[in-house]
């Protein structure tokens, strides 16, 4: 599966890979050359040879991981392929290539020297021109690596925002997602074990801290019945209503709207915060380890 990136000028970041070689520089010429040659081909940087369509464009996270990895690959360079063989990433081989090239070199100049010569300083035609092809290779590469990092970092973001504008937006209802029969998130809010003990781990809540059980106890329980007790309310003036004026404009079905987040319920003065009750744990420790 191919990935493209396709830039304008308005959206393309500042690259930190530069090219390693001044443009215009002759002496480096097939170096720029073929840096021009591998950016133009490039899928990721520069959609390649294909024509853009609506095909082209990338909204999928794991794939771009997938390529990042395949780019870079641990940090012993490899990766597993989809085979489950383990395989050097791209980058990883482009500079086994350009390490071979300097290889070579070495040789020739041990030869030269071996012969009587004295050591070139400069590299025969041939080798220069395949070690600039390995340099403008892996400066591509480290250009892609770049590039799908930086859209990863722009995946995240969202999903950041996202994420923050969920947290609580419907109020605390008490809903929860369950995985693998764990509670991990409640109206939005993230959840977690801290010291053996469930709570909302998310510092976009500012329910941040709380036992889920206290949150449910002290935060969406009264919130619900005072929702409840709303609605009979507007249920009673309705009926009332109808009986005055034969009908009524009263709407008594309960809201499914987003909640002004600042009308949110105050943490009750009753409940700890499991996060500043570990801190202050800890510091009560002094340096030699025993507590007071």
């Amino acid at each position: 599966m191919n990935i493209f990136f396709y830039q304008t000028s308005n959206d393309m970041a500042e690259t930190k890979i530069k090219r390693r070689y001044r443009q215009g520089d002759l002496e480096y010429k097939q170096y720029n050359d073929y840096f021009d040659r591998f950016l133009l081909n490039s899928n990721i940087l520069n959609g390649g040879n294909q024509a853009i369509s609506v095909h082209t464009e990338f909204h999928d996270l794991v794939t771009l991981k997938r390529i990042l990895v395949q780019l870079e690959g641990d940090e012993t360079g490899r990766y597993k392929s989809y085979s489950g063989e383990t395989v050097f990433s791209s980058i990883s081989l482009a500079k086994k290539k350009l390490a071979a090239v300097q290889n070579q070199f070495d040789s020739y100049c041990d030869t030269r020297e071996a012969q009587g010569h004295p050591r070139p300083k400069s590299w025969p035609s041939h080798l220069l021109d395949e070690r600039l092809r390995c340099e403008a290779r892996i400066d591509v590469l480290l250009r892609e690596a770049e590039a799908v990092r930086d859209r990863i970092g722009q995946f995240h973001a969202l999903e950041n925002t996202e994420h923050i504008k969920g947290v609580l937006a419907f109020g605390p209802r008490g809903n929860g997602r369950l995985r693998e029969g764990i509670l991990v998130e409640i109206d939005g809010q993230t959840c977690d074990y801290h010291n053996d003990v469930l709570i909302i781990s998310d510092p976009n809540s500012p329910y941040h801290g709380m036992k889920v059980s206290d949150y449910r106890e002290h935060i969406s329980n009264p919130w619900l019945a005072e929702r409840r007790r709303w609605q009979a309310e507007k249920e009673k003036k309705r009926a009332e209503e109808i009986l005055q004026k034969g009908f009524s404009h009263i709407e008594v079905r309960l809201s499914s709207r987003k909640i002004d987040k600042s009308c949110l319920p105050a943490w009750p003065e009753c409940v700890p915060n499991m996060l500043m009750v570990s801190n202050k744990k800890s510091q009560r420790v002094d340096e030699s380890g025993k507590t007071h």
